[in-house]
């Protein structure tokens, strides 16, 4: 086997080990002792390919949203589509990502709803490519309705960020009640269609 091949194996075995860490038990809990004896490594092998157990996490968010991107281009979330429908589907696709690789489903909350503090400028950078996505879907989205007068594009795309960040306190809420991930797309289907239609249509009947 040559150098590099090899070189490449360590350090793959290393960050699936540090995801199913990081991923079941988020940063504050997770042990680099811990990676090393359910993986069988050495903390000096980790400490050849990482400076430090931040510099291993922040590898694994970087990994999470680079895949989470590729997967919501792939399927064509960035085209957007019509209001219910398109976000729908955009937060459908998310759940699926999920539920097709639960290692990032702890990571990916914990870092957007409660990042370690002092990683949060780094972690920030990363996800600027995931962000803009996000704000370009949003924007396809809403341009294709009528918004309310005195509301413009902006401020409508800045609200759906908004929502999309309690959306993601509700995702950590329903894992923490349901700690099987794939019995979550069922729950997620009834809450994202009612938190679509609150947040379009709002909660008082109009008379």
């Amino acid at each position: 086997m040559k150098r590099e091949e090899k070189n490449l194996r360590t350090r793959q075995k290393i960050m699936q080990g540090a995801l199913a860490e990081f991923g079941e038990k988020g940063y504050e809990q997770a042990a680099l002792n811990d990676i090393c004896k359910r993986h069988n490594l050495s903390k000096g092998i980790i400490y050849h390919y990482f400076k430090s157990k931040d510099e291993l996490y922040l590898g694994c968010v970087e990994e999470c949203f680079a895949a989470l991107i590729v997967f919501l281009r792939k399927i064509g979330c960035e085209d957007g589509g019509e209001l219910e429908k398109g976000l729908q589907s955009y937060f459908d696709a998310r759940l699926r990502f999920f539920s097709q690789n639960p290692c990032y489903f702890k990571i990916f909350c914990d870092v957007i709803t409660n990042p370690p503090g002092h990683l949060k400028t780094a972690i920030a950078e990363i996800k600027k490519d995931f962000d803009e996505l996000n704000v370009r879907i949003f924007t396809r989205i809403l341009s294709r309705t009528t918004l309310r007068n005195g509301i413009s594009l902006e401020e409508a795309v800045e609200n759906l960020c908004r929502f999309q960040n309690y959306f993601n306190l509700e995702y950590q809420r329903a894992l923490e009640e349901c700690p099987d991930i794939k019995a979550l797309p069922k729950l997620h289907e009834e809450n994202c269609r009612k938190f679509v239609d609150i947040l379009f249509y709002g909660i008082i009947e109009r008379v």
